[in-house]
């Protein structure tokens, strides 16, 4: 039987920023990577939208909500970031719904990477 912390020691061995988002950008994970990418705690960004990262956030909102991220498609785009001490850099974002088991979206996740 798999220890339950595996999974989280699976994602922060990731050197790629992985963050799980609600259906309304709320962020509910963050894995070490992001810290270094964006320069925020996952205890500082729990909880908080993808706002706080992404001066064109509302156009992450539009392509979700036109359904142009939807579960198994992946959406790759380049995006600026804002960091924490406010300096700003270029992120490939690949994102993709995630669905429960009866097909509902609950989420999405997004791997990025400074570019």
């Amino acid at each position: 039987m798999l220890d339950s912390a595996l999974p989280t020691i699976l994602l922060d061995a990731v050197r790629d920023a992985v963050i799980y988002t609600d259906v309304d950008h709320r962020i509910l994970y963050w894995n070490a990577a992001a810290s270094d990418v964006y320069g925020y705690t996952a205890a500082e960004m729990l909880g908080r939208t993808l706002a706080a990262l992404y001066p064109d956030a509302s156009a992450v909102r539009q392509a979700s909500e036109q359904g142009e991220i939807a579960p198994g498609v992946d959406t790759t785009g380049v995006r600026r970031a804002r960091r924490k001490d406010g300096s700003e850099a270029w992120v490939e974002v690949e994102t993709t719904a995630v669905s429960d088991e009866s097909g509902r979206p609950i989420g999405f996740v997004g791997i990025s990477r400074n570019i």
